[in-house]
């Protein structure tokens, strides 16, 4: 009621004090303020029922909620707006009043702003949504509500955690790179300006209008939505397996590449022999990683017998790794559980997950490890290493594969079967600038590679991330390629020719194309961490 007393408090859920100062100084008003890290804002926050954010709550002197949903009456009811103006200024001169009136008429404005906004945000989140999983517009996002219904059990953390700090190069490949042993290492990040600036806040102010990953449709073209959109989906989802920014281009964009210089490659992996390749020509190798609880990566192996390191800044991530040894059969989910997401991360913990915990399982034949990875912790992957992953809440990280001394055995014979052009283009710059590496690329493949005078190029794309086969992802999507132009040929009446030679030629060099195009769009396959 107009006239009686009405104190504004602003508590915040900010991750960094940085952020609540920011937020503090540029748009807050003249209300109270809980500070940063005071106990009684998780109390309230269970108290009042807070899950998303932001939200408006109406209490009383004796803790009684009164109003729920106070932003949804403001936004239904434009005269509470008045009303409030009116506790606010009740007993104020005539100018004071004034100048509330104007205040009401600005936040109209910014209601209708947000009204605008809000109706685009839904429209883009549509849009990517049918294009990344099209068999979820009947079926449904939500249907399964694992969103209150998921509950993992509790498991015993078995990893190694080691001192980085302690460790040399030389003790990490002999401990635990050479005989294939995963670990999550402490202390890299401890300088890193991510653990300061990827922020949920921080990264959606930062790159609002940047596009990232999120999703392929389903010719292989990268799905993409704006920062701001996302953080949006992120806050407010109760998908069954969200969206999950996985997005490898991000330091080859104008805008976006800032983001390497929050990072360095720890010392253990600087030594990637990826990088006497071309740039243009190497496998995607690393990615900027995004998601809310729920997202994640299903079982697989790393393409090309890469290993992997993940860093991560922001929440946990619960990881389970199979010795390389075990059969695809028994790590992959069978066809009776797949459902509508049968390559997602929650499908696996909640059928596969079950038989690996069972005491049949032969733990001494096929190890399992499990792990929950905190910020500031990173993990590493072993070469051949199965492993799934699952973000139990809001998680930022960083990811890459690489190729080194120790696996170059490895990944040297899976290049030149999957990735032949490559490979030749890899071994001239090897025998030019790392001629002591040729002893090894020789005895690990019983072909001979011989240089070709012609110049080789090579897709962007790597292999199948799950690559228990070693089908070339080139080859594949040549293959993919040349059945759309044969279809298209038959669409426009069959044979060899159109309406002429020079025509056709044109015809065909501009479906050539679309397939290169469509190759360096789908780069983006590799490790999903």
């Amino acid at each position: 009621t107009a006239g009686k007393p009405l104190e504004i408090v602003f508590i915040s859920r900010d991750r960094a004090k940085a952020d609540l100062e920011e937020y503090f100084q540029d748009k807050h008003g003249d209300w109270l303020a809980l500070n940063y890290g005071d106990d009684r804002i998780t109390r309230y926050q269970s108290k009042f029922d807070i899950k998303t954010i932001p939200v408006l709550r109406v209490i009383k002197s004796d803790g009684t909620m009164v109003v729920t949903d106070g932003r949804a009456d403001i936004n239904a009811r434009k005269a509470v707006l008045l009303s409030i103006c009116n506790i606010l200024f009740a007993g104020k001169s005539k100018r004071q009043s004034s100048w509330s009136v104007r205040q009401v008429a600005i936040t109209l404005q910014m209601k209708r702003a947000h009204e605008t906004s809000s109706s685009r945000f839904e429209r883009r989140l549509d849009e990517v949504k049918r294009k990344a999983r099209p068999e979820l517009v009947r079926f449904g996002w939500e249907t399964l509500r694992l969103a209150d219904s998921l509950a993992l059990p509790e498991f015993k953390d078995n990893i190694l955690r080691v001192d980085s700090r302690n460790l040399s190069v030389e003790e990490f490949r002999e401990k635990y790179e050479q005989p294939r042993i995963p670990v999550i290492l402490t202390g890299l990040t401890h300088d890193w300006q991510a653990t300061q600036k990827w922020t949920v806040e921080r990264i959606a102010r930062k790159y609002r209008n940047q596009k990232f990953k999120c999703g392929e449709d389903d010719d292989g073209y990268s799905v993409k939505l704006k920062m701001k959109y996302f953080v949006d989906y992120m806050r407010t989802n109760t998908d069954d397996s969200p969206l999950y920014v996985f997005d490898s281009g991000f330091g080859d964009r104008h805008k976006t590449k800032q983001l390497l210089e929050d990072y360095v490659v720890p010392k253990f992996w600087e030594d990637d022999l990826f990088n006497y390749a071309e740039y243009r020509k190497r496998p995607p190798h690393r990615w900027f990683v995004m998601g809310s609880a729920r997202s994640g990566t299903g079982i697989h192996i790393d393409p090309l017998g890469t290993s992997a390191w993940n860093s991560l800044i922001l929440g946990h991530k619960r990881w389970v790794l199979v010795h390389p040894d075990a059969p695809r059969a028994l790590v992959k989910t069978m066809q009776h559980e797949k459902g509508k997401h049968p390559d997602e991360a929650v499908t696996w913990f909640t059928t596969v997950y079950n038989r690996l915990r069972h005491s049949s399982w032969n733990h001494d034949k096929y190890p399992v490890i499990e792990a929950r990875q905190c910020p500031g912790e990173t993990m590493f992957v072993p070469s051949g290493w199965w492993h799934v992953v699952l973000n139990e809440d809001d998680t930022i990280a960083i990811t890459q594969n690489y190729c080194s001394i120790v696996n170059l055995p490895v990944v040297w014979p899976k290049t030149v079967k999957g990735r032949p052009k490559l490979s030749k283009h890899w071994y001239r710059k090897l025998a030019t600038q790392r001629p002591e590496l040729l002893p090894i690329i020789q005895t690990s493949n019983d072909s001979q590679i011989e240089p070709d005078s012609s110049s080789d190029s090579s897709s962007s794309s790597s292999s199948s991330s799950d690559s228990s086969g070693e089908e070339s992802e080139c080859e594949r999507e040549d293959g993919a390629c040349a059945m759309r132009n044969s279809k298209r040929r038959k669409q426009n009446g069959g044979g060899d020719t159109t309406n002429g030679s020079n025509n056709d030629g044109v015809g065909q060099k501009k479906m050539n194309d679309d397939c290169h195009e469509k190759r360096r769009r789908s780069a983006e396959r590799g490790d999903h961490n």
